[in-house]
């Protein structure tokens, strides 16, 4: 499965800047800033730790996010 941030979520991490948020969870600065503006789907874990930066909990994750099926191939 996949995730895509919904539209109109307000996505604020605070003080914390996005290069820093996206070093902290493993992955890109430039694949972080696509997942936030919709561009791209991202997976669970990832989907989750923007979630609980965004002072989320787990049970939270489909406020923020769309869960879409993969296709197979």
């Amino acid at each position: 499965m996949r995730y895509v941030l919904k539209e109109n979520i307000k996505i604020d991490f605070g003080i914390v800047k996005q290069y820093g948020v996206a070093k902290r969870i493993g992955i890109n600065a430039v694949t972080l800033s696509k997942i936030l503006n919709r561009k791209t789907s991202t997976t669970k874990p990832i989907a989750l730790y923007i979630t609980i930066l965004n002072g989320g909990k787990e049970k939270d994750i489909e406020k923020y996010f769309d869960i879409k099926e993969e296709r197979k191939k």
